[in-house]
């Protein structure tokens, strides 16, 4: 096998789309979930009874994921 074929085959397919996201159609739909976890982050610590918001559990992972994509991304901005 060739060496090309090789790293194709090890690298995470998910990896690999998240470096050629680009275009508002498939930014949209990221932006707006991200948004949305986010702004839930923001509400759970400004509420003024205990435990009126709950907060997601996963909220760490979506800043990773949030800064994967913006690292990753290798669609010029130009």
């Amino acid at each position: 096998m060739s060496q090309a074929v090789i790293e194709d085959l090890t690298i995470n397919e998910f990896y690999r789309l998240l470096k050629i996201v680009q275009g508002k159609i498939n930014l949209e739909p990221l932006y707006v979930g991200l948004r949305q976890y986010f702004q839930n982050i923001i509400d759970c610590h400004s509420t003024y009874l205990p435990s009126s918001v709950n907060q997601i559990p996963f909220y760490q992972e979506i800043c990773i994921f949030t800064w994967r994509l913006m690292t990753n991304n290798q669609v010029s901005t130009k």
